[in-house]
């Protein structure tokens, strides 16, 4: 009888353990802080709200991926961000000689920077690189580019306008590993 007595109580503390951990997470409210330690964080504000990549973008992708290629014309960079919450997607390209610290502008003619945002729900895409962006603009900052460490930390900011309508993206900060 007192082994009885013990497993119920074993079990009834497991179970409250359990319902601890099944409490729904507080989502963030502001912006997560510059950092430069690779701690794989990406943030923005979206027409003023904030935006944080979240779910995967697909069954072969996360929410976040940093891709860095020193090689490849003179540096190239891609920063690609999915919510799956909200469908949207966020994304930096930068083309060409990126290879250092360092302030990157977006210029209709150079084509070397380009933003996108999309979003699936209203089947939008706002992108720099299309041939209706003249009211377009941006920049990335590269705070550190650590090809050693692999740690690539920077903000960021766009405003581009379609058909859809505008969108301003503000506030970006990454510090990613890639």
């Amino acid at each position: 009888m007192k082994i009885s007595a013990f497993l119920i109580v074993v079990g009834l503390v497991s179970m409250l353990t359990a319902c601890q951990s099944c409490k729904k997470q507080v989502e963030p409210t502001t912006l997560p802080p510059e950092t430069q330690t690779g701690a794989n964080t990406f943030a923005c504000k979206v027409n003023g709200s904030l935006w944080l990549p979240n779910g995967r973008a697909n069954q072969f992708s996360g929410n976040l991926r940093a891709i860095y290629d020193e090689t490849f014309q003179g540096g190239n960079l891609s920063i690609s961000a999915y919510s799956e919450k909200d469908k949207t997607k966020v994304s930096i390209q930068v083309s060409s000689n990126m290879n250092s610290v360092g302030e990157y502008e977006y210029s209709m003619p150079n084509g070397s920077i380009a933003f996108l945002y999309s979003d699936l729900r209203l089947n939008c895409v706002w992108e720099t690189d299309n041939k209706n962006n003249s009211l377009s603009q941006g920049k990335v900052i590269i705070t550190k580019l650590d090809k050693f460490s692999r740690i690539i930390s920077g903000t960021f900011y766009f405003t581009i306008e379609n058909s859809c309508g505008k969108i301003e993206v503000t506030d970006g900060r990454f510090d990613l590993k890639f």
